[in-house]
């Protein structure tokens, strides 16, 4: 995620970072409603007129447009064959994703591979995206086989939001859909973090994107007491759906009209799942959150957008777990190179006391962190 930027002039930098503009207000108020619901048309309104637009960095905006277009254009049910690339459904393969799973299954070998299983095209993909992603998604599910976590997939596998229009791999009767592979392998490593089983904990997840992690998390972790969600339009709204839809038997609750502690609190007792806009977390009581979540969010922020999540974090959160680029360059900013091993970088206080740093196993060149904070 270098060689992109590396190669561009000086000049075409600071073009790239100075006279693009990715207004998503002018955006949206030009914007003809098609296939927009109201409820997403509400939630986007009240997110322009919020402390939130803060937290956006120029590259998250240039991401709203082209979701919202889509969706709008599409409708949110086509959610996973046009904007769901975004969020952990790869169909390209290079060696620097690849290796942790090719390491791993060379050493413990595939048994009964299928080719025919592979040999699938799928909705809006072209047969070259259809043979990766049915690929990277085969060479997933033996991984989490290998390490007996198949009663998990098949609990994940009941899970059905908008699971039709889904690229989905059949394997071993199983239907499996590649970014619930990811988040199984995440949720994982998230529950080492807090070994204490007969804990209840709160937990904050931020930049949830299209929910992956959100419903793997709520449906694995039998600690959860409140699970709260604070994310950006349209991918807090299509969250928002995915979790209502799988879990109703929870009180699911957009909580964006909030704007004291006071109010807020009176949410937090009514309710299991909570979706909040960034700027509500200082909302909540210091601590308040035993662990939070930014997977796949923090390398596409301007550095003063990572500041100000990793302050309300010291203050918020007990515990932080993310997940980012071995190093990367955001696109559309100038000062904004993110290496994973600096804390710097990340603003990660002295203080905070390191868990583990290690790379995923696929992309394996995402690293892993997590970090006690208090």
């Amino acid at each position: 995620m270098i060689t992109w930027y590396r190669r561009k002039s000086f000049l075409s930098k600071l073009k790239d970072a100075y006279l693009k503009s990715f207004n998503l207000s002018k955006f949206w108020s030009n914007l003809k409603i098609n296939k927009i619901d109201n409820e997403l048309k509400e939630i986007v309104d009240k997110y322009l007129a919020s402390e939130s637009l803060k937290f956006s960095s120029k590259y998250w905006n240039k991401l709203s447009i082209h979701a919202l277009r889509q969706i709008n254009d599409l409708g949110v049910e086509k959610f996973h064959t046009t904007i769901s690339s975004h969020y952990f459904a790869f169909k390209t393969i290079d060696d620097a994703f690849i290796k942790g799973l090719f390491d791993f299954l060379k050493e413990n070998k595939i048994e009964n591979l299928n080719i025919n299983d592979l040999i699938f095209k799928h909705e809006g993909f072209n047969i070259t995206q259809s043979i990766n992603y049915n690929l990277i998604t085969y060479l997933l599910y033996q991984y989490l086989k290998k390490n007996n976590y198949s009663d998990d997939l098949k609990t994940l596998e009941s899970n059905n939001f908008m699971f039709e229009s889904a690229p989905i791999l059949k394997v071993d009767n199983l239907r499996l859909v590649q970014d619930k592979l990811h988040s199984l392998i995440e949720c994982n490593e998230i529950k080492k973090i807090i070994e204490d089983q007969n804990v209840k904990l709160n937990y904050l997840e931020i930049g949830a994107g299209s929910g992956r992690t959100t419903e793997t998390i709520i449906k694995l972790d039998n600690r959860i007491n409140k699970y709260v969600i604070a994310d950006l339009p349209p991918a807090l709204y299509v969250n928002y759906m995915r979790v209502k839809s799988t879990f109703k038997n929870l009180n699911v609750k957009i909580c964006i009209n909030a704007n004291s502690n006071e109010k807020l609190s009176k949410l937090i007792d009514e309710n299991d799942i909570l979706f909040i806009f960034p700027h509500q977390i200082k909302y909540f009581n210091n601590n308040f959150f035993d662990i939070t979540l930014a997977i796949d969010c923090l390398h596409e922020m301007e550095k003063k957008i990572i500041k100000r999540y990793m302050d309300l974090f010291n203050l918020k959160s007990k515990y932080l777990y993310y997940k980012v680029w071995d190093e990367t360059y955001v696109p559309h900013c100038f000062n904004n190179y993110l290496n994973a091993n600096s804390r710097e970088d990340y603003f990660i206080r002295s203080n905070w006391k390191q868990i583990f740093c290690k790379r995923s196993i696929c992309p394996n060149n995402y690293i892993e962190q997590a970090y006690k904070i208090k």
